[in-house]
């Protein structure tokens, strides 16, 4: 049985305009009462409005933030996160500066930018973050750095992921944003961690397997998640290779896709 249910945000809770389709929550609502754990599982930080999204699906639940960098409650607390290895984290800043490219720093509730340009602005709002200007490589001393974002034009994106990919040390992972459809998101995490490490590490915590797990999503970025799940499901508006992947394919956001992937998970 499907003892958790993982759920990304952009394009499978919330799509244009951060608008959720009617019935999504009544399905969230449906699972908890059945007995189910239900989390959102994002590349977005533990800010903004995914506290809002975190906080009415569980406020008082770990959720899964930063492409699985971080495991924490909405009110901030981390209960597991994992570090971007710091010679790695140099190399990126050195890139970021020798091309000109903006690069978004995350530590576990806080982000940095040295180069804010139309692409990091059009982000913040977006996602109404609250962005730290300064040098990237003079962080506060108790700041952890456990994800950087690269936000791209998809035209620059190949030269800079190819240099990224370099670093043996780093996984990398492309999602999009409905709103800034022009615009790579790819977040940079240490080896090893993703969506589905996370899956893992919260499965874990509430005593369950990854055979008891549902993932919900739409990006190539849920593709380890929804892979590694007992249960992987694809939104309608999701990518080829996701879809293609999934042990199931729904609706479409805006046709009630949400809804429809939650009832499955409940009858699995």
């Amino acid at each position: 049985m499907i003892g958790l249910i993982l759920i990304d945000i952009d394009g499978t809770l919330v799509g244009a305009r951060n608008q959720v389709p009617p019935g999504s929550w009544t399905a969230i609502a449906a699972a908890q009462a059945s007995g189910r754990k239900v989390a959102l599982c994002t590349g977005r930080p533990c800010a903004g409005n995914a506290v809002a999204y975190a906080r009415r699906v569980d406020p008082l639940a770990a959720h899964v933030f930063q492409s699985g960098a971080v495991v924490c409650r909405p009110d901030g607390h981390t209960v597991h996160s994992v570090a971007l290895p710091p010679l790695s984290y140099a190399r990126l800043v050195g890139l970021a500066r020798a091309h000109d490219q903006p690069l978004e720093v995350y530590t576990a509730t806080s982000v940095y930018v040295e180069r804010p340009n139309e692409h990091t602005r059009a982000h913040a709002q977006a996602i109404d973050l609250d962005v730290i200007e300064g040098d990237l490589l003079a962080l506060p001393g108790d700041e952890t750095i456990v994800r950087v974002q690269w936000i791209v034009a998809w035209a620059h994106w190949p030269i800079i992921e190819a240099l990224t990919a370099q670093d043996t040390a780093l996984q990398i992972s492309v999602a999009t944003h409905p709103d800034l459809v022009e615009t790579c998101f790819s977040s940079v995490t240490a080896r090893g961690v993703s969506k589905a490490s996370a899956a893992a590490w919260l499965a874990t915590h509430y005593g369950l397997g990854l055979e008891n797990v549902a993932m919900i999503g739409d990006g190539d970025n849920d593709l380890e998640g929804i892979q590694a799940a007992g249960l992987g499901i694809a939104m309608g508006n999701g990518t080829e290779t996701v879809r293609r992947a999934a042990n199931l394919v729904v609706a479409t956001l805006n046709h009630g896709g949400l809804a429809e992937a939650i009832e499955a998970a409940l009858a699995w």
